[in-house]
């Protein structure tokens, strides 16, 4: 009997060490992608305006006949397509008469510019937009016009929009002394990627989102 139940113990100890030891195969399948990566892309403007020296951008003793350089450039530096438009405002203070006021359409009185094409721009409420003439580009409608975005072609390519600033001579009289004309300007750009589905004046551009 003894030998019996130690037998029995030996088989159940040698099927548990066996179940213990054992290994499973299994038929099985892997599939990877390799890494995707999305990079936004960027809309850009660089500006640069050279006049005079950078701490008073002030001409003192402007006198008829005087023309002045004042370059101002604009530059997109984004990748994406991308509609441009501008804002100059001018203004005379001091004048004897009635041209004091400020003035939108680079049309401001007795005052002549050079660099400035304006048939490369549309205006329309006190804004200029640019129209880049690059066909195969995405396009908008501005006040009935068609006006075409800008791409990274443009980069390293700047658009100038005035070299000099004029006070004509033959025309200038007295009622112009001791006035001061000033000239200010403001660039924009908004991605071109729906142009259906935006209106500049609804976008906030320090933080691309809608009002």
């Amino acid at each position: 009997m003894r030998t019996k139940i130690a037998l029995s113990m030996m088989v159940i100890l040698f099927v548990i060490a066996t179940s213990l030891g054992a290994t499973m195969a299994w038929f099985t399948a892997e599939a990877n992608i390799e890494q995707n990566t999305f990079e936004a892309g960027t809309v850009s403007l660089d500006a640069v305006d050279n006049f005079l020296d950078e701490t008073t951008n002030t001409l003192q003793n402007w006198n008829p006949g005087d023309c002045e350089p004042k370059v101002i450039t604009i530059e997109y530096t984004g990748s994406k397509e991308a509609f441009l438009r501008m804002q100059f405002i001018e203004k005379w203070e001091g004048v004897n008469g009635d041209v004091d006021g400020e003035y939108y359409e680079f049309d401001a009185p007795q005052v002549e510019k050079t660099g400035w094409n304006p048939a490369n721009w549309v205006f329309v409420d006190g804004w200029w937009y640019y129209n880049s003439g690059e066909t195969d580009n995405k396009s908008t409608v501005v006040n009935g016009s068609t006006i075409y975005a800008v791409d990274s072609d443009f980069n390293g390519d700047p658009i100038t929009v005035l070299t000099e600033v004029c006070l004509p001579g033959s025309t200038t009289g007295n009622e112009y002394q001791g006035a001061t004309y000033t000239i200010n300007a403001k660039f924009q750009a908004i991605q071109a990627s729906y142009e259906d589905q935006w209106e500049w004046d609804n976008v906030n551009f320090e933080t691309g989102l809608e009002n």
